[in-house]
């Protein structure tokens, strides 16, 4: 048996738990090895860990090694510098935090209780265009929240999906990889501090640290991150997955101010044409 325990665990649309607890666990979850190797159970003599990765430039790899694989987690790719040219940043490297808190961001509920940003959705669709202009690239956006997905595939035009070609939440990355992703996380200010287990988790076990662990495993070349960090700082765990990424990315990454790429009188024309009514989906849509 081969496979990836850190990764997303088998989908199972159902709120019984007797089948969940049957057709929602992976086999190494139902066998007790996710648990032994957690708890540092020594497995050596019918467990091999591939320790070597060939996807992600090593800046990536290193925000899932120490988390989610204990620092075991390798790149075989050669150090070298991303250049991905950009018109108002100059140049995008492997590790790009786009700050949105001085914007004021808002994020609000669905009625299927997901959540949608469309300042986020604007400013993703417009660097990953721009890239697009100067770049041979294969480009993703990916989010935990299928209402965000849903309200940035709206944004783009027939034109657009030529270029951005892989736009979904999480679940649809999974076997999935790009050269530049941006990854979303929607979050900002709001009417509720609820985050959810998608943003809020703090062991690797947990859904939401295999969901983030997946989004950023999907980008080869370059991760892009929309984040609030203001609203983040303030209601992420201090022992979330994505606190810890968060801190990584300021530290070793490029942080960018979001005002430097938005155009306020471009952004007022797509709020005029695109009601909440519009980006509000069924409850049984999820």
């Amino acid at each position: 048996v081969s496979g990836d325990f850190s990764q997303l665990s088998p989908i199972c649309s159902t709120e019984n738990k007797l089948i969940k607890d049957i057709l929602g666990k992976s086999i190494f979850d139902v066998c007790g090895v996710e648990d032994a190797v957690r708890s540092g159970v020594d497995m050596s003599n019918n467990l091999a860990f591939l320790d070597t990765q060939y996807r992600m430039q090593p800046a990536i790899c290193s925000l899932i090694s120490g988390y989610m694989y204990n620092n075991e987690l390798h790149s075989g790719l050669d150090t070298v510098p991303v250049n991905i040219i950009h018109p108002l940043l100059d140049s995008l490297g492997e590790l790009v935090l786009i700050d949105t808190s001085p914007l004021l961001s808002f994020s609000s509920t669905t009625a299927s209780k997901s959540k949608v940003n469309l300042l986020h959705a604007y400013i993703a669709r417009k660097i990953l265009l721009q890239v697009a202009e100067s770049n041979q690239l294969s480009l993703g956006y990916c989010t935990p929240f299928a209402g965000q997905a849903r309200l940035f595939s709206k944004l783009l035009t027939e034109q657009d999906q030529k270029v951005i070609t892989s736009v979904g939440t999480v679940h649809k990355f999974q076997g999935d990889e790009r050269d530049l992703l941006v990854y979303d996380t929607v979050t900002a200010q709001s009417e509720s501090n609820f985050l959810g287990p998608f943003l809020n988790a703090t062991k690797p076990k947990d859904e939401g640290a295999k969901n983030l662990n997946v989004a950023i495993s999907r980008a080869k070349k370059s991760l892009v991150v929309l984040a609030d960090l203001k609203v983040l700082d303030n209601q992420l765990s201090n022992y979330s997955f994505l606190r810890d990424v968060l801190f990584s990315m300021q530290a070793s990454g490029r942080v960018i101010d979001a005002r430097m790429l938005v155009d306020k009188n471009e952004l007022g024309a797509i709020e005029s044409e695109l009601s909440m009514s519009q980006i509000s989906v069924a409850k049984s849509s999820g």
